[in-house]
């Protein structure tokens, strides 16, 4: 199973929550328009991040390993 960030986070503060999250994420209720400012916000951090380290390398969600990140950000 591979976890973003935001979905580790979720898993520290509390296991079940993430267990509903990857598999039965329709139980879930829908963020609500305040929740949904905080997601795009950070989407916008992200973009200008890459603007801003443009040389930066993006790792996909697909490579688990971390020796394997830090590999491809040498």
């Amino acid at each position: 199973m591979t976890l973003s960030k935001s979905q580790y986070i979720r898993g520290l503060q509390c296991v079940k929550s993430l267990w509903l999250k990857k598999y039965r994420s329709e139980l879930l209720s829908k963020p609500d328009s305040s929740s949904e400012a905080t997601l795009d916000t950070g989407h916008k951090v992200g973009e200008l991040a890459c603007k801003l380290f443009s040389d930066g390398v993006v790792i996909p969600e697909e490579v688990t390993s971390l020796d394997k990140k830090v590999l491809l950000t040498q």
